[in-house]
């Protein structure tokens, strides 16, 4: 394990001077001893050309310049829908309060009193004003012709075999 550990800080050690050289931050001697690696291993040459590329990318997006207007533009587009939004619930709620209002004072909300306290008195209905249904005859009147006065086929031959018989 302590021999794993000692190639893994060692690995870590030329990761970091190999940066450090790509960087310009090294001494004359580093400078001498990464610049032996790079001509003798190559573990070494490849670690070095994966920073160089990946220091090119970081150098490549760092040289984009900002854009304060792609800033503006958001903000002002969020703004924008928030207050989309407000003014579509402010119109709800109006709409709500004018329908209600208008239920109020037309009459179509029974009782609209009721629920605030004040007692409403109703009196029963008296017995004219009940609705009263008679079962023994029709609620509507069925017309005559649509009752059929001709017999069955089976009438027909029933009166014919009982007088052959008598």
């Amino acid at each position: 394990m302590s021999q794993q550990r000692e190639l893994d800080v060692t690995k870590r050690d030329r990761f970091e001077l190999l940066s450090a050289y790509l960087d310009g931050e090294v001494s004359p001697e580093e400078r001498r001893l990464v610049m032996a690696w790079l001509a003798d291993d190559p573990n070494a040459q490849c670690l070095y050309s994966r920073l160089l590329h990946l220091r090119q990318g970081f150098q490549g997006v760092c040289q984009t310049p900002w854009n304060s207007e792609a800033g503006e533009r958001t903000a002002s587009a969020v703004v924008n829908r928030l207050n989309y939004r407000f003014r579509l619930s402010c119109m709800a709620g109006l709409t709500a309060a004018a329908v209600a209002f208008i239920g109020v004072f037309s009459g179509a909300l029974n009782y609209p009193m009721g629920r605030f306290g004040l007692v409403q008195t109703s009196t029963p209905p008296s017995i004219e004003d009940r609705l009263e249904i008679v079962l023994d005859q029709p609620p509507i009147m069925i017309p005559k012709s649509a009752v059929s006065t001709a017999a069955t086929p089976m009438e027909e031959a029933l009166p014919s075999v009982v007088e052959s018989e008598l």
